[in-house]
């Protein structure tokens, strides 16, 4: 990839489109994190480094959910139990039918067994 192509469009191989970058790692393993102020929102080095292993139209508008998200009182107060309900829901990609049985996180294309497991590693990636 040249370094005059914007960090956000994808590589056409072959005539195929590929995602331009891994999917970030564990939340253990992670070393970015979205930061928490009252008035300003300065996660948008945060948010770029997302959802980079997604076709560009997924993760455009998980990134645009997600700035929401990150913008929001619930969050800016680390009060999870502020959220609406199942606000992080679309992070969390549903089993799909014959391909396969786990739910994955959005974020680090992790694989669990039930959502509750894929909405607490969301969770860690956000830090709430």
């Amino acid at each position: 990839m040249s370094d005059n192509v914007p960090l956000f469009e994808p590589q056409h191989v072959f005539g195929i489109v590929r995602p331009i970058g891994p999917p970030l790692p564990s939340p253990l393993l992670q070393d970015i994190w979205p930061i928490r102020t009252a008035t300003v929102y300065p996660n948008g080095s945060f948010i770029s480094r997302c959802f980079k292993h997604l076709f560009i139209e997924d993760a455009q508008r998980l990134r645009t959910i997600l700035r929401s998200v990150l913008a929001s009182q619930w969050w800016r107060d680390n009060s999870y139990r502020d959220a609406p309900i199942a606000v992080l829901d679309v992070f969390v990609r549903p089993p799909t039918i014959g391909g396969g049985d786990d739910y994955v996180c959005q974020f680090c294309n992790g694989p669990h067994t039930n959502v509750v497991a894929a909405v607490g590693c969301v969770r860690g990636h956000i830090n709430v």
